[in-house]
């Protein structure tokens, strides 16, 4: 279309990985989940989830004995992803992290 422009990298697709970080032992633990997240182009700074019972995706982290966790001392990390296509290849770009204590993301 005459005054359209079309960028040549295209979001196709937001998510947040969620995963258990030990800080005792300074290492993830292989529990990883991800969550798609959905966004509009008139708002392309805001990440938005699914709120409703029945659609909302519950992520769970299970453990045993055997991981040996101390629970005051595990966290939670959090890595913002943007999936793109440019020149018909999909790329995976990490927007950001951030790490939140076990304790404050437990339902009570």
């Amino acid at each position: 279309m005459p005054g359209e422009s079309k960028s040549q990298e295209e979001i196709v697709k937001r998510l947040v990985r969620l995963a258990i970080y030990d800080d005792v032992k300074k290492e993830l633990i292989a529990n990883t989940a991800q969550v798609v997240a959905g966004w509009t182009k008139s708002n392309e700074d805001v990440w938005t989830f699914a709120q409703t019972t029945d659609t909302l995706n519950p992520v769970l982290f299970r453990t045993t004995d055997k991981d040996d966790l101390n629970r005051d001392k595990v966290q939670i990390v959090f890595e913002l992803v943007v999936i793109s296509m440019h020149g018909g290849k999909q790329s995976e770009i990490c927007c950001g992290w951030c790490q939140v204590p076990l304790k404050q993301c437990e339902k009570g």
